[in-house]
């Protein structure tokens, strides 16, 4: 969905088709298991929960970062790299409840009731995930296997270079790096944008030029640059065409018929 998105300028139809898509997936689930292998129906008849529309719809807007489905946000899919999905999402669900969704209104009660409580600050997770929400939860097993492997190894290793190993890591220094991460002044993200990803959408060029160079490829993007943002009568202006006659000596009308136009793309850009 992401993708598709992000090759177009119009996030809604594969929004649509994926919230389509979902909401079959969870009602064929919910009665014959088929990709799923029997999960979602047994968590279903387990809690004797009624797979209705009001139900789907709870689950299509819960979101993600609060243990919802992995479906984006049509915000998220509007704004390419917005800097927190948490708040993407919350915004989002904020906005539906102006609407007067109930089941939107019963996802903002939750949220900000006392049935979910923040854990100890995990700086491991925030650093390799500055947007997680620590929500208490259970420790996973692998990760208690792992930690006890680690303090076993640690007391008990004969081999010299597993004991200069294990004895490099230093707990404190992970920790200060860790508590520096977390209080620095962030830097400002990018603006939001439309547009596929960091690059531009140009059209197709009327003619084509076989065989071509650095150079001319340097003069063809500097046109259509020229030609999309750039003033035609102002020093910027002035300065890429002096730019693009040091790179070819191609007839200005002649370069814009082999470079193409560009149409869209990043403003930051």
């Amino acid at each position: 969905m992401h993708a598709a998105t992000l090759k177009g300028f119009d996030p809604i139809v594969p929004y649509l088709i994926t919230m389509v898509e979902v909401s079959l997936l969870l009602k064929r689930e919910s009665q014959y298991s088929i990709n799923l292998e029997g999960q979602i129906g047994t968590v279903i008849k387990k809690n004797r929960v009624v797979v209705d529309n009001d139900f789907i719809s709870f689950l299509l807007m819960l979101p993600s970062s609060f243990s919802g489905l992995p479906i984006m946000c049509p915000l998220e899919l509007l704004y390419c790299g917005h800097p927190d999905p948490s708040t993407a999402e919350l915004v989002w669900v904020k906005w539906l409840t102006s609407c007067e969704i109930l089941e939107a209104q019963k996802i903002i009660r939750w949220i900000t009731s006392r049935l979910w409580k923040n854990a100890d600050i995990n700086s491991k997770m925030i650093i390799q995930d500055p947007t997680a929400i620590n929500v208490i939860r259970p420790q996973q097993a692998v990760n208690l296997l792992r930690t006890t492997l680690e303090q076993a190894l640690e007391a008990k290793a004969i081999n010299h270079d597993i004991k200069k190993l294990m004895s490099s890591y230093d707990k404190n220094s992970y920790d200060d790096l860790c508590t520096y991460l977390m209080t620095i002044v962030p830097c400002v993200p990018r603006d939001p944008y439309w547009g596929s990803g960091t690059i531009e959408k140009k059209t197709t060029p009327l003619l084509k030029i076989t065989g071509t160079d650095r150079a001319l490829d340097a003069a063809k993007r500097s046109s259509r640059v020229k030609m999309w943002v750039v003033d035609p009568d102002s020093k910027v202006g002035d300065f890429i065409q002096e730019l693009i006659s040091s790179r070819t000596e191609l007839n200005e009308k002649l370069l814009e018929l082999v470079s193409g136009v560009y149409f869209g793309g990043s403003v930051t850009h």
